[in-house]
């Protein structure tokens, strides 16, 4: 009977609701594993500008920021949604967690738990043209932080592209060290 229960993917509830909740059982783990060849994407769902309104960062310092993120196009999101669950259905996808609350700082945290991982955003910085990186860190832009194998980048960077979905490689696990580090400054270079 138990083994009959792990593949359901909704269950009453306790207090026979006929409305279904989602089991805790995930196709994919939130946190990631220690692989220094994988790659840390970050893909927002929304092209709105990195705000501070109404995040947690601004609520722990008493002030409420000014205007909230906001979802400009509903369309993008669904595209973005349905690209992302195809790769976790696919099992490409070694772990992923949402950005929400708290932004990409509080999600890229809760990804490397177990891990460490230096993070470089230039790229977000120079797409978005933003200078203030607490926005970008704790901007409630809705997203995903996810990682895939090195072998797996080139087949997502193609399904990425051809949806027209922005997405940001920006980092690697590292064995080397505990927690997040943050990389900024935006250079610019021949590549860039």
């Amino acid at each position: 009977p138990d083994e009959e229960r792990e593949d359901i993917l909704f269950k009453s509830s306790p207090y026979e609701s006929t409305h279904p909740w989602i089991t805790e059982n995930r196709k994919c783990p939130a946190v990631m594993e220690n692989d220094p060849d994988s790659w840390i994407i970050y893909i927002p769902f929304d092209t709105c500008r990195h705000k501070l309104g109404g995040s947690l960062l601004t609520q722990a310092h008493d002030d409420n920021g000014g205007t909230a993120p906001g979802i400009m196009d509903p369309d993008y999101f669904i595209d973005c949604y349905e690209v992302v669950r195809e790769l976790v259905e696919d099992g490409i996808v070694k772990a992923g967690i949402t950005v929400g609350d708290g932004g990409l700082a509080v999600a890229a945290g809760k990804l490397c738990e177990d891990s460490g991982a230096e993070l470089d955003l230039k790229g977000i910085i120079a797409s978005y043209g933003e200078n203030d990186i607490m926005r970008i860190m704790f901007g409630e832009v809705p997203g995903v932080l996810i990682q895939i194998s090195n072998s797996d980048y080139d087949y997502v960077d193609s399904q990425l592209l051809l949806q027209d979905i922005a997405y940001y490689p920006i980092g690697h696990p590292s064995a080397e060290i505990t927690g997040i580090t943050i990389q900024e400054t935006a250079k610019t270079s021949v590549a860039d």
